[in-house]
């Protein structure tokens, strides 16, 4: 949002504008299931090949049937974080990644 107000406007608030949008990263929670593609393209992005590709992310209820998609574009991987040691009583660490990107839309 930007605040504007030409010279010679007589109202006392300004006019509000639509300013840049601003996209924050995605975060794929366990993003290393098993599967190393993720992980190898993060690995790219660490020795400087940053490699930005458009990437289809699907929620899947418990059944694991499609509830969601969204098309996440010019994305690539910015932060991957590592799975914390678990104590006996405790939980394994999740593996999470961040997608940094240009735009996201939802799929029909």
């Amino acid at each position: 949002m930007i605040e504007y107000r030409e010279g010679a406007d007589t109202s006392t608030g300004p006019r509000l504008l639509a300013g840049r949008v601003e996209y924050r990263p995605v975060v794929l929670r366990r993003g290393f299931a098993g599967e190393p593609s993720l992980f190898r393209w993060w690995n790219e992005v660490v020795q400087g090949n940053v490699m930005r590709r458009n990437v289809d992310i699907a929620l899947l209820d418990e059944q694991r049937n499609d509830v969601a998609h969204w098309l996440i574009r010019e994305a690539w991987p910015s932060k991957w974080v590592w799975p914390r040691p678990a104590g006996p009583r405790q939980r394994r660490g999740d593996r999470d990644a961040e997608l940094s990107h240009e735009g996201i839309e939802l799929v029909d």
